[in-house]
């Protein structure tokens, strides 16, 4: 992994920006979330583990009355 990717705090706004993303369709409503993961890696420059955080997306829907999610860690 090239150290320069390496995201040790996390950044105040999300690629897909601040707000959700609504996609209709019929009566069919989901919703995307920007999100963030977060893992320890080992940092290729010094060896340490550090906390890096990663672009998520979090899909929310309701089936049979009950809020779903699934994440994703693309958008498409």
């Amino acid at each position: 992994m090239d150290a320069k990717l390496l995201l040790k705090t996390k950044p105040k706004t999300h690629p897909i920006g601040p707000k959700c993303i609504d996609l209709k369709e019929g009566a069919t409503t989901v919703r995307i979330y920007g999100t963030w993961s977060n893992s320890k890696i080992k940092d290729p420059v010094t060896g340490e583990k550090v906390k890096h955080y990663l672009p998520e997306y979090s899909l929310m829907y309701y089936i049979g009355g009950k809020r779903k999610f699934k994440r994703f860690t693309d958008l498409e």
